[in-house]
């Protein structure tokens, strides 16, 4: 006689299954939006200038301009119940992130500076620095379902500095409304952060001319904030080919090969994403973060410090 088995399955096991494999399909490749928290630039005059007027001293710091070896670990804006279209400051803190991995990596911050670091957990379970990405989306005035403008992030980080991460609660079960208030912000989230302003300075200035050239030469000072648009192809692992549409997105430029090819680096997966030669960059930002005393015990040239609003 063959053996018979009888599986029990219920019908809410099979609903609990279901929306979970559809939340996750979701989070992973979130739908086209017409907007994913991107604002285009005002026009200000006061604003500093790539190869402009500008306070900004232009550094070649990273001379082959590819910061691909100093990412921060991946995080994501697409939450499990909402996406937080927070792409001005993730771009911003993958840009500072960015540029402290490649500062302590090769040596140009003080010991005493790298031990404050990692004495106030700003290192995540990678060893990489990691900011706290829920401040700064809230305290620069991100909109839910409207987003930011570039320069947002930059002015808020250098007026509140940048606390590490889980300085503000998350969880993936928040909800929209709860993210977006600072109610339950500790005072330490504030008062690391402006001690941290005391170590290391934070500048910005806005890229008037993207072509490829102004771009290679701003990619040796520090990572590129982008904005542009999602293209077909913007969740796929291919080479995504430019469309011509309205910038809806910001991410981080990392490199730019021989042929014009753009790596980016994003808040959606895939994270490194590659942008064909003929991709259209309608607007960019430069965002430079200096420690500020070096290693040399040389502080930082006052005259050259940011200071407008």
């Amino acid at each position: 006689m063959k053996n018979v088995y009888v599986v029990k399955v219920s019908i809410k096991g099979i609903m609990e299954f279901a929306l979970t494999n559809n939340m996750n399909r979701v989070r992973n490749n979130p739908p086209l939006l017409d907007n994913h928290g991107l604002l285009a630039p005002l026009d200000n005059p006061k604003e500093y200038v790539f190869g402009g007027v500008s306070g900004i001293i232009h550094e070649d710091r990273n001379l082959n301009g590819d910061w691909r070896s100093f990412l921060p670990t991946d995080e994501r804006q697409n939450h499990r119940r909402f996406d937080d279209y927070g792409c001005a400051t993730h771009s911003h803190q993958n840009s500072v992130e960015t540029q402290m991995n490649f500062l302590t990596g090769s040596a140009l911050v003080r010991q005493e500076d790298r031990d404050w670091l990692k004495n106030n957990l700003y290192l995540d379970f990678n060893g990489k620095v990691n900011f706290d990405d829920r401040f700064i989306v809230v305290e620069s005035g991100t909109r839910p379902r409207i987003g930011n403008y570039l320069h947002a992030p930059w002015d808020a980080s250098r007026k509140l500095g940048l606390p590490p991460q889980g300085s503000t609660p998350f969880t993936e079960d928040m909800t929209e409304s709860a993210y977006y208030t600072n109610e339950d912000f500790s005072q330490f989230a504030y008062t690391i952060g402006l001690e941290f302003l005391t170590r290391f300075l934070i500048q910005y200035e806005r890229i008037l001319t993207t072509d490829d050239k102004a771009l290679r030469k701003a990619l040796k000072h520090a990572p590129v904030q982008l904005g542009l648009a999602t293209c077909g192809g913007w969740f796929s692992e291919s080479t995504i080919q430019g469309c011509g549409q309205s910038a809806n997105h910001a991410c981080l430029l990392v490199n730019i090969e021989q042929d014009g090819s753009k790596w980016v680096y994003d808040s959606y997966e895939p994270f490194l994403k590659k942008l064909a030669p003929n991709y259209t960059i309608p607007f960019a930002y430069k965002g430079v973060l200096y420690p500020i005393v070096s290693v040399g015990n040389k502080k930082f040239d006052e005259q050259h410090i940011f200071e407008k609003d």
